[in-house]
């Protein structure tokens, strides 16, 4: 016998749990690993708990602090100096629990009483499974010096020391180091400022806790806010850095083993005063993307896309993410979950506290969303910086609490997200439930009957929002097919 319609024949499914929050009919629900089901939704973004890194004061009067993820230990190591333990190195482990981040107790990384200079760079080692940390040795004549880190647990230890510039070089003003991971050969690059006040580039290598250099590139100009990025699409170290004209510059240096070739040795991408320079890679759209304060535009915050060419680069069009102005300490990192860039930087026009932005890169150009404030007005111009922890996909962001006696301190920043996974999806709600309250789901195979507006012989798919769409979200969710404009047959 020919039905038309739904055959009575056939039972409806449905799955009855409690809910968790409120759920309303006809919305698609995910179940939890306890067996509750939730209103499919957005997750909004947020920051989590404050926690200090170290509770020696006057943090801010030590110098200039980085830090990077180890992915193979799931944990943020920063680097950095302290005053008041006679200047000398440290470096820290933090551990991400949920929304939370609590730190181990600070290992020193220079040589006994040795005092460092301001500046300290840092970079993940993925080949190796190790941190190789860069700095300029005082008591050693200033001479440019590295050592390798090996995470466990919640500390960390060090190999010897390894010299690899002996010309006493100017690691002494505003993040005037910087270095990152080029995969491409497995070696870290470390862009910084010599001895003559002018832009090197130098690779090593990681075997155990030793590193083994290449010789020097010397590119020049008199460089401040130096930083650096693979450019993984392109297989270039792109440097951005301030000249002392005050112009923006980008600098692109290729590299075979630990042998670096410049190839552009310091394109413009920004005039009349450019400060707080820092890069980021979009590893979806492959550009990388620099950020920096206008000091001829009332110290307006920038972003701007570059694109790596065969023989040169190419700038898109310069973006505020801060229209008030004064916005210092920049530092930017790609959330590679959200495919977004979270840009942080002090802000001048809120009181100097911590402000959070969202870049968004289409084409050439990169737009802004979003400004949340993190610490409230605690953090002053000085300081900041953001890493991102790929396993927790999160952001930490390391910074001074001028509200806590200047101490380290650090947040994790959570971008908009969804509870909805490919594989949580469960169905529609058959009505509309409380918290707590005994819910029916329609299942595969459930014809639900609140929905509105939708064309019969379509598939509809389950939006981050928690919304119903002919077009495949991220996840790709099936929802189901619509058999009318109210009816939807429930599918995996």
């Amino acid at each position: 016998m020919r039905f038309i319609g739904k055959d009575p024949n056939i039972i409806d499914a449905y799955y009855t749990a409690t809910a968790e929050g409120a759920i309303t009919a006809g919305k698609p629900v995910i179940v939890e690993a306890d067996g509750d089901v939730a209103q499919a939704a957005e997750i909004p973004a947020g920051v989590g708990a404050e926690a200090v890194f170290d509770s020696a004061t006057n943090i801010g009067g030590s110098g200039y602090f980085n830090s990077a993820y180890d992915s193979a230990n799931n944990k943020i190591v920063i680097a950095y100096r302290v005053s008041g333990q006679g200047y000398k190195g440290y470096a820290v482990v933090g551990t991400i629990s949920g929304t939370s981040i609590s730190f181990g107790t600070p290992v020193q990384f220079s040589p006994g009483t040795d005092k460092i200079k301001k500046t300290v760079a840092i970079s993940y080692d993925a080949s190796a499974g190790k941190v190789v940390i860069f700095y300029s040795n005082i008591d050693n004549s200033s001479y440019a010096a590295a050592v390798v880190g090996t995470v466990s647990g919640t500390s960390i230890s060090f190999g010897s020391t390894v010299v690899f510039d002996s010309s006493g070089v100017a690691f002494d003003s505003a993040y005037t180091a910087s270095a990152t991971y080029h995969s491409g050969e497995n070696v870290n690059v470390l862009s910084y400022r010599n001895s003559a006040s002018t832009l090197s580039t130098i690779a090593c290598s990681v075997s155990g806790t030793t590193p083994t250099f290449g010789s020097q590139v010397v590119v020049g100009g008199n460089s401040l806010f130096i930083n650096n990025v693979y450019d993984v699409s392109a297989d270039r170290i792109v440097t951005a850095l301030e000249l002392s004209a005050a112009n923006g510059v980008i600098a692109v240096s290729s590299c075979s083993g630990t042998t670096m070739t410049t190839r552009n040795t310091g394109e413009q991408f920004s005039s009349g005063g450019t400060d707080y320079i820092d890069l980021a890679y979009d590893s979806v759209n492959e550009k990388t993307v620099v950020f920096y304060n206008r000091q001829s535009d009332s110290s307006k915050g920038y972003g701007q896309v570059i694109t790596v060419g065969a023989t040169g680069i190419g700038t898109g069009n310069p973006t505020v993410f801060e229209s008030s102005g004064s916005s210092e300490w920049i530092s930017a990192a790609y959330d590679v979950s959200a495919g977004k860039i979270v840009v942080v930087s002090s802000s001048a026009a809120d009181s100097n506290s911590g402000q959070i932005y969202v870049g968004s890169v289409s084409g050439i150009d990169i737009s802004f969303s979003g400004k949340l404030a993190f610490n409230g007005t605690s953090v002053t111009s000085l300081l900041i910086r953001a890493t991102y922890a790929e396993t927790e996909q999160q952001t930490c962001i390391s910074y001074v609490d001028y509200g806590n006696s200047q101490r380290g301190s650090a947040i994790l920043y959570s971008n908009i997200s969804s509870n909805v996974t490919s594989k949580n999806y469960i169905g529609i709600a058959a009505d509309t439930y409380a918290d707590n309250e005994d819910s029916t789901i329609g299942i595969v195979g459930c014809v639900d009957r609140n929905q509105t507006g939708l064309t019969a012989g379509q598939q509809y798919f389950v939006q981050a929002d928690g919304t119903l769409s002919t077009t495949a979200g991220s996840p790709s969710v099936l929802a189901g097919t619509a058999i009318s404009a109210t009816e939807l047959v429930v599918k995996e």
